[in-house]
């Protein structure tokens, strides 16, 4: 053997897979959300794409044959202009990316006029959601503290 050689170790493969709400490596330990966050990569990503998400406009589109025309509708001024009384669209927005990116998925609860207009939308934080599949295949969802109500899961959203 030389001076500079050594014996090289074999480092075995790293593997990630999500367990419980936290990333697990090598089934050792896990991150959190909270630190996931404070590593400057992952943070400075989110950013970037709940940002860049965030300041997007929300348009409504109908898709005829294959063409898309934007419609013209109420919702439009809850998506775009003033989605609540707490929020302006790009805190929303970014905030349900945000939810999205790190914890699996985004909800808000739909605010209705007695015509069942959409008079806004209110994010609901993912801890107080319960999601309860339905025999015939549909998901309805439970919010801790309001029963089960009418609200819409980010991911059902088709963003273009």
């Amino acid at each position: 053997m030389g001076l500079f050689s050594r014996k090289k170790e074999i480092q075995p493969a790293e593997e990630r897979k999500v367990h419980l709400g936290g990333l697990m490596f090598n089934g050792i330990s896990s991150f959190s959300e909270s630190k996931a966050m404070k590593l400057s990569a992952f943070y400075s990503g989110v950013e970037q794409i709940s940002n860049s998400i965030g300041m997007l406009p929300k348009d409504i589109v109908a898709y005829d044959n294959d063409e898309t025309k934007k419609i013209e509708h109420s919702l439009w001024k809850v998506l775009n202009v003033k989605p609540n009384e707490r929020n302006i669209p790009f805190q929303m927005w970014k905030a349900a990316i945000e939810h999205v990116i790190i914890k699996g998925a985004a909800y808000f609860y739909i605010e209705r006029d007695s015509n069942l207009n959409v008079k806004a939308i209110h994010p609901i934080e993912n801890d107080y959601v319960t999601v309860l599949p339905q025999s015939n295949g549909t998901v309805k969802y439970s919010i801790a503290g309001m029963g089960t109500i009418d609200a819409i899961n980010m991911l059902d959203f088709a963003m273009h």
